[in-house]
C-alpha cells in the first residue's frame, strides 16, 4: 500500500456533504408513520461515542418530522443540533477540586435537581436512557423513569463492567431486566445478555458524522506523520487499559514496511504505562494526548491509512463506525462485537496476529471496508406503537 491518497475519502466526504452514503444519513424509502415519533433521550455524559450516537438517532427522528429532546450535560460537546431540543440538566463539575467535593456536588445535583426535572419532563413519554454513567445513578434514573414514562428504552452500550466490579455487573443485569425494551449494538451483545433473561433488540450503531474537509485531512496527515511519507497507523480514542495500545507497541517491530504509529486521545490513566513500554522496546510513537472533538477525531481517522482496534474487551466500537464512514480500513482483535464492524479481524488476540492483519491491509487488496448503515432501522419498532 502506498500512503493513501484522497480519492476514496473525497467520495465519502462528498457523499456526506450531500447527506447520503454515511452513517445514519437519510431515511429514503421509508413510509411516513401515522404519528410522528417523539422521544426524550437521557445521555448525561455529553461527550464521546455514546453521546454522538444518541445525538445522531435524535437527528434522524427530527429529520423525519418527529420530535427529539436530548437531556445531557451542561458542558456538552458542541454539535450542530438543529431542531433537536437540547436540555443541559446534568452537571459534572469537571473543573472542581478536590475530588471529594466534586463527587458531593455531582451526587447532590443529580439527586435533587436532575432527577426531579427528568421526572416532570418525561411523564407519559417515550424515554431512551443511554450509557452506564455512575452505576448507582443510572440505576436510580431507570427506576424513576419506569414509574413515570410511558415506555423506557435502555441502551447500556457496554454489557460488562469495565472496572471488573461484580456489583456493577449485577446492577447492569438488574437494569436490563427491568426496562421495557433493551437495545444492543451487536449480535454478540444480544447473545451475551440472553442468559440474563433479556431479549434485546439489535440496532445499528449510527454515529453523528461531522463535516470533514480535504484540508482538515491534509493537516491531520501532516501532524500524524510528522511530515514523513510513511504509512500511518492510528489508534484513536481514550487511553485506557482495555484499548490495547501496549499490544500495538509490541506488534510494531513485526511490521516490515516504513510506518508512523500515532495515538490520539485523552489519557484515562494508562498513558504512563504505554509510554514506558514504548521507551523500553524502542518503538517510536506520535503521542497526541488531550481531549479532541468528534470533528477532530473523524479527521484524524480519515487521514490515517489503518486504524487498529486491539481491544481486550468491547461491546462495539464507535471508532470503527467513524472509520467505515470516512473509508479508512480497520484491524481488530476478535473481541466482543467489534468484528461485526471491522475491516479485518485477526486470527488471535496477540501482537503477532495484529501485525499480520496490519500487513494484510497495507500490502494486499484482500479486504473490504464495511458499508455504513443508513437510517433508523429497528428503532422504528423500538419507538413505534
Amino acid at each position: 500500500m502506498e500512503p493513501r491518497g484522497y480519492s476514496q475519502q473525497e467520495c465519502r466526504i462528498t457523499a456526506h456533504m450531500a447527506g447520503v452514503g454515511c452513517a445514519g444519513r437519510g431515511l429514503a424509502g421509508r413510509e411516513m408513520s401515522a404519528a410522528p415519533i417523539s422521544v426524550h433521550f437521557v445521555e448525561p455524559g455529553g461527550q464521546g461515542g455514546v453521546f454522538q450516537h444518541t445525538a445522531e438517532v435524535a437527528r434522524l427522528i427530527v429529520e423525519d418530522g418527529g420530535r427529539a429532546v436530548l437531556h445531557t450535560s451542561a458542558d456538552r460537546e458542541p454539535l450542530e443540533f438543529g431542531d433537536i431540543v437540547v436540555c443541559g440538566c446534568v452537571k459534572w463539575y469537571r473543573d472542581t477540586t478536590p475530588r471529594a467535593l466534586r463527587y458531593f456536588q455531582i451526587v447532590f445535583g443529580y439527586l435533587f435537581l436532575t432527577l426531579p426535572h427528568l421526572s416532570a419532563e418525561t411523564k407519559g413519554r417515550i424515554v431512551h436512557l443511554h450509557g452506564l454513567f455512575k452505576s448507582p445513578l443510572y440505576a436510580m434514573t431507570l427506576w424513576l423513569l419506569r414509574l413515570r414514562a410511558e415506555r423506557v428504552v435502555f441502551s447500556p452500550h457496554n454489557t460488562f463492567s469495565r472496572a471488573g466490579r461484580r456489583w456493577e455487573a449485577r446492577t447492569l443485569q438488574w437494569a436490563m431486566r427491568r426496562t421495557d425494551i433493551a437495545v444492543c449494538y451487536s449480535n454478540f451483545d444480544a447473545e451475551h445478555v440472553r442468559p440474563w433473561g433479556v431479549e434485546a433488540v439489535v440496532c445499528p450503531l449510527v454515529m453523528w458524522m461531522p463535516e470533514t474537509t480535504l484540508d482538515d485531512i491534509a493537516e491531520w496527515r501532516t501532524r500524524l506523520s510528522e511530515g514523513s511519507s510513511s504509512v500511518i497507523i492510528l489508534m484513536a480514542g481514550q487511553i485506557r487499559a482495555d484499548k490495547g495500545i501496549d499490544q500495538m507497541i509490541l506488534a510494531a517491530p513485526l511490521i516490515t514496511v516504513p510506518f508512523k504509529f500515532a495515538v490520539v486521545g485523552e489519557d484515562k490513566g494508562h498513558l504512563e504505562y504505554c509510554r514506558e513500554i514504548a521507551n523500553r522496546t524502542g518503538v517510536e510513537v506520535v503521542w497526541m494526548n488531550e481531549y479532541f472533538t468528534t470533528s477532530e477525531i473523524a479527521s484524524a481517522i480519515a487521514a490515517a491509512d489503518v486504524v487498529v482496534l486491539p481491544y481486550s474487551q468491547a461491546s462495539q466500537s464507535a471508532v470503527a463506525v467513524l472509520a467505515n464512514a470516512v473509508g479508512t480500513p480497520t484491524v481488530a482483535y476478535p473481541v466482543g462485537g467489534v468484528p461485526e464492524l471491522a475491516t479485518v479481524t485477526t486470527s488471535q488476540a496477540n501482537p503477532r496476529a495484529l501485525a499480520e492483519g496490519i500487513m494484510r491491509v497495507i500490502t494486499t487488496q484482500d479486504w473490504c471496508i464495511r458499508e455504513p448503515v443508513e437510517g433508523l432501522g429497528p428503532y422504528e419498532g423500538v419507538y413505534g406503537s
